[in-house]
């Protein structure tokens, strides 16, 4: 009994080990993809609701800049953005922030 506790124990760890590999190399390719107005993504699980989080801090001096003609870039990247995740099978819930 005892070994088989361990074994689903090292087995469940090391899928919660490739999931949050998976997490962090999403964001760092989100990173790098370079979407003007963004100064970053943040990607993070939320087990409550059992979802990705995926954070986008937009430049806020540039949305101050830009005015009414921010919306299009910040369209176009929430857009974008969404149809690259859609390739994977998991549920993500997309927040805006300004920074």
């Amino acid at each position: 009994m005892r070994t088989l506790i361990l074994q689903i124990l090292k087995e469940t760890t090391r899928e919660q080990e490739v999931f949050d590999d998976f997490v962090l190399s999403l964001e760092t390719y989100a990173n790098g993809i370079g979407y003007g107005g963004v100064k970053k993504i943040v990607l993070d699980y939320n087990e409550v609701m059992d979802v990705i989080e995926c954070n986008i801090f937009f430049d806020k001096n540039l949305a101050i800049k830009k005015g009414l003609a921010f919306n299009k870039i910040r369209n176009h990247v929430i857009y974008d953005f969404g149809q690259k995740l859609a390739y994977f099978p998991y549920k993500f819930h997309l927040y805006e922030h300004y920074e």
